[in-house]
């Protein structure tokens, strides 16, 4: 059970990077915070290297969830943002989100894409930096009431 009522959205769509979802999840995990795989293309999707990763919940589900989010991670490369926000749920999901100050958590190449939304970005680093950026980030997002 999640030590915080704050949790994570880690959005996930075809050709997303397994990797970095996974270090995200399981690190956010690991320090109480609840999080959710938030599936933007259906329920069985294949990342960039074929892993499939059956989401938690659909962006309509999401929306739920909008005033506990304290981050939304985007573990994608930039030519997937377009598809995201072409999606009117998804679109709404990231307006709702941005509303409550959620930090959006990207990658260095999205940022621009991202703006439109919210200037809380967070940039992660490339993944053999991860692991200690994800402890940090889950030492703040569970020390925010």
């Amino acid at each position: 059970m999640a030590s915080n009522e704050r949790c994570a959205l880690v959005l996930w769509g075809a050709a997303c990077d397994e990797a970095v979802a996974a270090i995200f999840v399981t690190r956010l995990r690991a320090a109480g915070l609840r999080v959710w795989v938030v599936g933007i293309s259906g329920r069985r999707i294949a990342g960039s290297h074929g892993l499939r990763i059956q989401p938690d919940l659909l962006p309509q589900q999401a929306l739920a969830l909008t005033r506990q989010v304290g981050c939304v991670v985007f573990p994608c490369p930039e030519s997937l943002l377009a598809r995201f926000q072409n999606d009117p749920t998804v679109d709404v999901l990231l307006r709702s989100v941005a509303a409550g100050q959620a930090q959006f958590v990207v990658p260095a190449t999205c940022t621009e894409h991202l703006l439109a939304y919210t200037s809380a970005l967070l940039i992660y680093p490339p993944i053999e930096m991860l692991v200690p950026f994800v402890k940090v980030l889950a030492e703040t997002l569970t020390s925010i009431p």
